[in-house]
């Protein structure tokens, strides 16, 4: 059976969050009369509050569920809208196909292992089915050509390609990739101080469970994405119906159960123990991580916003 790994299906909003940095010193405290406060707060959160104080700071930098959803729909209506208005001024009709809601992943930065949360699965074999049900092409006004017109569509829509380009970071706040990489730096400093022998100790895990070659995060994913390439043909309605899906499937959640066992003592410790110098941190970028949970809140207007330029393109009445 030949197998195919499964593309990164761009349906995560951290993907800024997702690139590895260089770890840094910790930021120290803001001094006079704020690092009182600060401190006051420090001691309280240092008793144990680790995973209360990294959910809240994951919500500030990457949004609420909801925030998260309204920047994917976003980022589809303004990828719509950029087509359509290329295409429909270069006489091509255009319909936008409506937007297929989605819960995104919980945030993950860089995938540090002690970080990233436990999972059930991947999500890969979900998003092949759910992409299957969308179709690989759903324009309206495409499927409604044929021959000679349809082909005429299909090389104005290569054309118009790169006027989408300047949508790829709408599904964003602004001000989140650069926060983020800070973010991700603390984090990074905080795994390597408290388990800095926690990759390795992962990746030997990992291989004694029969995954070899696995040595960071990226191997396990590529490994649980090994499904059957007819799977992901186009024109496939249901994936799940193909010969070896049902097998990759398992296998992807095997994978994800020997990742979290592997790594789940240690990750624990880190987590809980983060307390005090994300209190720190988040002290010292304040300011920063306010107005990036402003520009989260302002998500679902943008979304409207989007939805309302792409729907007024559309030639469909």
């Amino acid at each position: 059976m030949r197998s195919a790994r499964v593309p990164a299906l761009a349906t995560t909003v951290f993907a800024a969050a997702m690139v590895t940095g260089c770890a840094q010193p910790p930021t120290p405290p803001p001094a006079a009369p704020a690092a009182t406060a600060t401190a006051a707060r420090v001691t309280a959160v240092s008793a144990g509050e680790g995973q209360q104080v990294y959910d809240s700071l994951l919500e500030q930098i990457y949004g609420t569920t909801g925030q998260r959803m309204a920047a994917n729909e976003r980022q589809h209506y303004a990828w719509q809208a950029a087509m359509g208005g290329c295409m429909t001024a270069k006489g091509a009709t255009f319909e936008t196909p409506a937007w297929t809601p989605a819960t995104p992943l919980k945030p993950s930065p860089g995938e540090l292992l002690a970080f990233s949360p436990e999972r059930e699965t991947f999500g890969i074999a979900g998003r092949i089915v759910a992409y299957a049900k969308e179709g690989q092409l759903d324009n309206g006004a495409a499927r409604k050509l044929t021959g000679e017109a349809r082909a005429q569509w299909l090389k104005i829509q290569a054309q118009c390609n790169p006027a989408t380009s300047k949508t790829e970071d709408s599904h964003l706040a602004e001000g989140m990739p650069a926060l983020s990489q800070k973010f991700l730096d603390q984090l990074s400093t905080i795994q390597k101080t408290v388990a800095p022998t926690l990759p390795g100790d992962w990746a030997k895990c990992m291989q004694a469970a029969g995954l070899k070659g696995v040595q960071e995060f990226e191997d396990a994913y590529s490994a649980a994405s090994n499904f059957p390439y007819q799977a992901l043909a186009g024109g496939v309605k249901d994936p799940a119906a193909v010969p070896g899906f049902a097998e990759a499937a398992a296998a992807e959640k095997k994978i994800a159960a020997t990742d979290w066992k592997c790594r789940s003592a240690d990750a624990k410790r880190v987590v809980a123990t983060s307390g005090e110098p994300l209190t720190v941190w988040a002290a010292a970028n304040r300011a920063e991580i306010d107005t990036v949970a402003a520009n989260w809140a302002k998500m679902p207007a943008a979304r409207d916003a989007a939805k309302a330029a792409a729907m007024k393109i559309s030639t469909a009445r």
